[in-house]
């Protein structure tokens, strides 16, 4: 008699281990399966970034260079779209044309201008501030601050 209550007792731990176990099991399932939502999210919500049309950038942008080795120094981005390409042209303060633009990237939050001057390959990391002003960054070395530049309506005469 005391053999068969020492294995039903037996019997009875080892259920109680068993649900143990599977408690335990199923609170490690359920926590990955709310950690795997929280990262989902998380990634949706990430790629959700708010991206600037490459239509903001287009136009005359005069932009303020400041630090610059001969000091500070203005120039004009004229930014068109030719068969659905970025190009332009980029001019010093006077107006007087400095080079064309070779190649314009379109990130998601900004606009890489490249473009030849005084036999150097420089590029300009254009982003948006606010609809009518930028900011930018030359060789990523001299910072620039720019706005757009209003076009005159032309008076018929």
């Amino acid at each position: 008699m005391k053999y068969l209550s020492i294995c039903i007792y037996l019997f009875l731990l080892k259920i109680a281990i068993l649900k143990q176990i599977e408690t335990t099991a199923m609170k490690t399932l359920k926590n990955i399966l709310i950690a795997s939502v929280c990262i989902l999210f998380t990634i949706g919500a990430k790629a959700q970034t708010t991206t600037v049309p490459a239509e903001f950038y287009l136009g005359k942008w005069a932009m303020q260079f400041k630090g610059l080795p001969q000091g500070d120094g203005k120039m004009v981005f004229g930014i068109e779209k030719k068969d659905s390409v970025l190009t332009g042209t980029v001019y010093d303060g006077a107006g007087n044309k400095i080079a064309g633009i070779d190649k314009i990237e379109l990130n998601a939050d900004n606009v890489t201008v490249y473009f030849s001057a005084g036999g150097y390959d420089v590029n300009v990391i254009v982003t948006k501030k606010d609809e009518n002003h930028i900011t930018a960054s030359l060789m990523s070395m001299f910072e620039a601050e720019g706005e757009r530049v209003k076009e005159e309506p032309k008076s018929s005469k």
